[in-house]
């Protein structure tokens, strides 16, 4: 969803005024406000060839600089409609009492931005500055949330320096740029998720909400039709059929301490070629990682990805001096200059400091544990024999609505007959109820346009509003929309039928009617030569 248009502002609305939002988190982009780009990179840096970032921000311009063009003009005012959906929204939360919080580094100049800065007016709102490291982060990131939830506060806790950090550095990618870690950042340690999602969910049992344990499950609304779609000898697509035999025979969850192992499992990439010994256990060939995190002393998880930067060696001779250049100069506890001081002594020596073993590098956290969750694969009699006692999906019990349920229990209790003489006397008083609605249906079809006319003809509107109302159909607005006719592109307002889902537009109006003439080519393009006299005419038409 495009947050810079007016018409995804006016769908994040309509949701919210729904009464079916608890929380809404939001974390704009901070690209073109970050404090980083105040501070100059190193004359050497720049001669390795590391991008200096451009400010594009001041205390004095938080909407840019006035100067500004090309690429950094756009990237600035996109970031500016951003932030003002982003106020917008928190707003109404605050208007509709729905928990909200707008997250960036502490020092964004986002928070200077006029309609961000309008915010911290509005009643019942909190602003709350800690440090990531505190929450299972491997930098010492100042993160700031101003939020309606007042759970949120008690994440408030600054760096106690009873851990390392990961240093601020600089390094190569694959493709040959330049990655500063800065980027690495915004995303959120699962420490601090587990936690934000605690503070929500105590928020809203307090608003009168029902919170589930396992938030991820599928809702058996969304079930039901995938099981009507298996009862009727079809396979729905992706996951939304239960498995039949598991991917795994067993999963066995392991504690590691030893560096050796801890490198083993970084690299561990789908299921082993050969058996693997690890602490206490001998797993056989054909086992898989599914999961491993590294915790440190505080207790906090980081990813297997912190674990292989330690082991990586892809990177060059070249980005590797730029990262110990560059380490931690962006950190606000010491000058940048006397750190790059520091790494000033590495190039002048022209060879980095001796590379720290690994093992070292590992023991300096010495409470530091690895949790990894691992597959063993089942084995080909426990393969046959689950096998064969599984249950193929087309003969499982099938829940259908009661609708359907009662004409089944006709059908077994009354008989054919029966059912045939009801079905005959329902098709005789529709017939009578349309002669009588007939004066009113013509009267209705005056007012439509002749191509709908000419879709709909034969079609008995009124007679069909008056049937869905005696059954009592969720959708109240479905004969309305078919005779003003559906809408091919914007937002869906929910009918009551199917489940509802967050699932805003692709495409608006006006973005159609601009690619209009191109999709007709593309259209006749394809049907040509399969079909000439219908080409005829729907270029005539057109």
């Amino acid at each position: 969803m495009d947050l810079t248009k007016k018409s995804s502002r006016a769908f994040i609305s309509t949701m919210l005024r729904t009464g079916r939002v608890a929380a809404v988190p939001m974390a704009p982009p901070c690209g073109t406000s970050s404090r980083a780009r105040e501070r100059p990179l190193p004359a050497r840096l720049k001669r390795l060839g590391v991008p200096e970032p451009k400010q594009l921000r001041s205390a004095q311009y938080p909407l840019g600089f006035p100067w500004l063009t090309g690429t950094s003009k756009l990237r600035v005012n996109l970031a500016n409609e951003c932030y003002t959906t982003v106020a917008i929204v928190f707003t109404l939360c605050v208007e509709l009492a729905i928990a909200a919080f707008i997250e960036n580094p502490a020092n964004s100049r986002m928070w200077d931005v006029p309609c961000i800065k309008k915010l911290f007016d509005l009643p019942g709102v909190y602003f709350t500055v800690f440090h990531a490291c505190m929450h299972g982060g491997a930098r010492d990131k100042l993160t700031a949330l101003l939020h309606t939830c007042p759970h949120l506060c008690r994440l408030e806790v600054r760096c106690d320096k009873q851990h390392q950090h990961q240093p601020w550095t600089i390094s190569r990618t694959i493709q040959g740029g330049w990655q500063f870690d800065t980027s690495a950042e915004a995303e959120y340690p699962l420490l601090l998720c587990s936690r934000m999602a605690s503070a929500f969910a105590e928020f809203a049992i307090t608003q009168g909400w029902v919170v589930h344990a396992e938030p991820n499950r599928v809702s058996a609304a969304k079930l039901i039709p995938s099981q009507w779609k298996i009862a009727a000898g079809r396979q729905p697509r992706g996951r939304k059929s239960r498995s039949i035999l598991p991917e795994d025979g067993q999963v066995v969850t392991i504690e590691v301490q030893d560096s050796r192992e801890m490198r083993a499992l970084a690299s561990w990439k789908g299921r082993s070629d050969e058996q693997k010994v690890l602490p206490g256990r001998t797993f056989p060939k054909g086992s898989r990682l599914i999961s491993f995190n590294e915790a440190n002393n505080q207790g906090e998880e980081f990813g297997a990805s912190e674990v292989s930067q330690l082991v990586n060696t892809h990177f060059s001779a070249e980005a590797s001096e730029v990262s110990q250049l560059v380490n931690t100069h962006f950190s606000a506890e010491e000058p940048p200059n006397k750190k790059l001081k520091s790494g000033s002594l590495h190039l002048e020596n022209s060879h980095p400091p001796a590379e720290e073993p690994p093992s070292k590098k590992f023991k300096s956290k010495s409470a530091q544990t690895a949790i990894a969750k691992i597959g063993v694969p089942m084995t080909p009699s426990d393969a046959i024999r689950r096998a064969r006692e599984a249950i193929h999906p087309f003969d499982e019990a099938t829940q259908v609505s009661e609708a359907v349920a009662w004409a089944m229990e006709l059908y077994v209790t009354k008989g054919v007959d029966y059912v045939q003489q009801l079905r005959v006397k329902a098709l005789r008083k529709m017939k009578a109820r349309a002669a009588e609605l007939e004066v009113r249906e013509k009267a209705l079809r005056d007012l439509m346009q002749p191509e709908v006319v000419a879709i709909y003809e034969g079609k008995k509107f009124l007679l069909l509003q008056e049937l869905m109302e005696e059954i009592e159909h969720p959708d109240k607005d479905l004969v309305k929309d078919l005779i003003q006719g559906m809408r091919i592109t914007g937002n869906a307002m929910p009918t009551g039928v199917f489940p509802p889902d967050f699932k805003p537009a692709q495409l608006e109006e006006s973005d159609l009617w601009r690619v209009a003439s191109s999709l007709r080519a593309r259209c006749s393009r394809a049907y040509l030569g399969i079909c000439p006299e219908v080409m005829l005419t729907w270029r005539v038409r057109w």
